[in-house]
């Protein structure tokens, strides 16, 4: 019996281990990290996961989501966040810690919320939001900080901060009127009402509304991850520079600043690759050279 035991546990220890090397959990990071095997490990699926408190936002989640790169493997191209379990995508500030933070905490805890967001919008990689549940203050402003979102059509969002005396202070006032324009942006943030997901694909708050289950949901993020990661990394990097960084430049400023990152890709090996293989009638393999 001792010896059956024995070897159990270390079954047991072994798959642990095993499970440490593909993703890390969440009792360290407050978040899952998961790479489908569709994305040939190109792709990675990040769960906000803290499904009890409705994946509300740790100090140990927005640290983990401000060193992202450091928790996935070499070689990711496109990035999936979404929350754990089908309830909520994450209702943001964790109201029942923030009651009884020192106005110490609760300066952190605003710097976290602050710096999680922007992080997540500067990151290199590509990311997409699959907003399964609820997704509340930070929540959405988090989705609004990746590339892409797609959203759950039964979804509910919602910027709750002007019914609490504030407002959204995770860069939601200025994320927000950048996609969908300052009146839009108003109804939604001095409102402080709820819109579903479908609402939310209507105002162009998301790219994508999803009818079905939650794991329709995610399949769909991870194809639509699998199309950016499949081609050119240079490519995609300059065109999210391009987009992003010309949003407050003149149309004469944004054609050069197109002009300085598209010219040098003619003489990459990526480029003659695509060539080559459009040649021959075969899917390039891009390498970022």
């Amino acid at each position: 019996m001792f010896l059956r035991r024995s070897v159990a546990t270390a079954l047991r220890r072994a798959e642990t281990n095993k499970r440490s090397r593909l993703f890390s959990t969440a009792s360290e990071l407050d978040l899952n990290i998961t790479y489908p095997s569709k994305g040939e490990e190109r792709v990675a699926l990040v769960e906000l996961a803290r499904p009890t408190r409705y994946n509300s936002l740790s100090m140990a989640m927005g640290s983990s989501l401000m060193n992202l790169k450091d928790h996935l493997k070499p070689g990711v191209r496109c990035v999936v966040i979404t929350g754990e379990g089908d309830k909520a995508f994450s209702t943001g500030r964790d109201l029942k810690d923030s009651k009884n933070h020192s106005p110490e905490e609760a300066k952190a805890y605003m710097h976290r919320c602050m710096d999680s967001v922007l992080a997540i919008n500067k990151f290199e990689i590509p990311t997409i939001a699959a907003i399964n549940g609820f997704a509340f203050g930070w929540g959405v402003e988090l989705s609004l900080a990746c590339d892409l979102r797609l959203a759950k059509s039964d979804a509910v969002m919602c910027f709750p901060e002007t019914g609490l005396g504030i407002f959204p202070g995770a860069a939601g006032t200025v994320l927000l009127p950048r996609l969908v324009g300052p009146g839009i942006a108003k109804d939604l943030i001095l409102t402080s009402r709820k819109f579903s997901g479908e609402e939310a694909f209507q105002l162009g708050v998301v790219n994508r509304s999803v009818e079905g289950s939650v794991q329709d949901l995610i399949e769909d993020a991870i194809d639509m991850a699998c199309q950016v990661a499949s081609n050119g990394p240079l490519g995609v990097a300059g065109a999210r520079t391009v987009i992003d960084q010309g949003l407050d430049l003149s149309f004469d400023e944004h054609v050069q600043l197109s002009n300085n990152h598209r010219f040098p890709l003619n003489d990459t090996e990526d480029f003659k690759t695509a060539l080559k293989a459009f040649a021959e009638k075969r899917t390039p393999v891009f390498k970022g050279q």
